[in-house]
């Protein structure tokens, strides 16, 4: 019965180690976003701020009243993200308009990025 315990508790441990948290922070100021990210989470930006069509409705449809981004996965140096279906793989250095936003990817290490997002870009 110790045997099954220990191998159960090493078990969920390695669990907890490969799934890892979704981490975001991100500084925001007139449209454009300094995001930091680690794992896949969605990233709501411009709080109140955010692009909004011609008749006051958030283009987003969303109610944070801000585009949002999901990163989606890793691939070496590079990172896939979607913003309102549209789904694109940008390498570091490199920027994508991607459903609306310029997205640049200033730097991938492992499962973390750092972006650079401008919301005005499509407007």
């Amino acid at each position: 019965m110790r045997r099954l315990g220990a191998v159960v508790l090493v078990g969920v441990a390695v669990l907890f180690m490969t799934t890892g948290c979704d981490k975001t922070s991100s500084q925001c100021r007139n449209g454009s976003c300094e995001v930091a990210v680690s794992g896949r989470p969605t990233v709501n930006l411009g709080g109140g701020s955010g692009p909004t069509s011609s008749s006051g409705r958030h283009r987003y449809g969303s109610s944070h009243n801000g585009p949002s981004l999901t990163v989606q996965g890793y691939e070496g140096d590079a990172v896939r993200i979607n913003v309102h279906a549209d789904t694109q793989t940008v390498r570091t250095g490199q920027t994508a308009m991607i459903g609306g936003l310029r997205v640049r990817v200033e730097s991938v290490s492992g499962e973390s990025a750092k972006l650079h997002v401008d919301y005005r870009a499509g407007y």
